[in-house]
């Protein structure tokens, strides 16, 4: 049987416990609680619209993360409550409560709430600081990271490095993968300057000892396949040149 992938499974997919909700126009799409579907093209004349129950996604690379998320934040998660779904249905909704610390893209906002079904984001406690590609909410105010574990970065200390280290559920694996033009010279010199333009302001350093200290970053976080944590600094930078270097 022939389907159409989700917009961000198009590889793989998922392979779980489905449940038909109507027709709907050819094409992958979107459910109100973030999770993605696929259309039926074969058995079903109009298109039936199939919800995946439950999800395992694939890795999706860091430049479909920035064009999906409606908002692209770091915060740190606030308050962690447990809600019943209105309409009846009796399903718990969880209600994450984050504190904004700094947009890379979308409206400037101090708090969010961000409510989702519980299983479709990795656990959370409160304190977790993270770095979120927020998808745009569904019809009834739902929203998840952008591919759920792609779109969740978790941010920690690493003792071994001077610098913060960031996560997603994957590990970053195929982070780069399909990023045509992000790593060309003229977003890889943004980035250096970005970097050094924020170690002159928040850490006081000479330019020389700014520079040297953004290219130490751009040497590790710059491996042509990503297989664990990177550097925040690097992360943040690549994101915000990517954005200013879109037409």
């Amino acid at each position: 049987m022939r389907k159409t992938l989700a917009h961000h499974l198009c590889a793989a997919g998922v392979i779980t416990t489905a449940v038909a909700l109507g027709s709907l126009a050819h094409g992958s799409q979107q459910d109100d609680s973030g999770r993605y579907a696929t259309v039926d093209q074969e058995n079903s004349g109009s298109g039936q619209l199939t919800i995946v129950d439950s999800v395992s996604t694939v890795p999706v690379p860091l430049n479909e993360l920035i064009g999906d998320a409606e908002l692209i934040f770091v915060g740190n998660v606030t308050k962690i409550a447990i809600t019943t779904s209105p309409g009846g249905s009796g399903q718990d909704l969880e209600n994450v409560t984050l504190l904004i610390e700094s947009i890379l893209k979308g409206p400037a906002k101090s708090e969010i709430v961000v409510r989702h079904r519980p299983g479709n984001i990795a656990p959370l406690r409160e304190g977790d600081r993270v770095l979120w590609f927020l998808g745009p909410p569904g019809p009834s105010g739902l929203s998840a990271p952008v591919a759920f574990d792609s779109g969740h970065f978790t941010i920690r200390t690493d003792p071994s490095v001077d610098y913060l280290v960031a996560e997603n559920q994957h590990g970053n694996v195929a982070l780069w993968a399909g990023t045509n033009g992000l790593w060309k010279i003229s977003t890889k010199e943004k980035v250096k300057q970005i970097l050094v333009d924020k170690y002159q302001r928040t850490l006081r350093l000479s330019k020389q000892l700014a520079e040297h200290r953004a290219l130490k970053i751009i040497a590790v976080g710059s491996q042509v396949e990503p297989n664990g944590p990177l550097p925040l600094d690097f992360l943040l930078a690549v994101v915000t040149a990517a954005q200013s270097s879109t037409p």
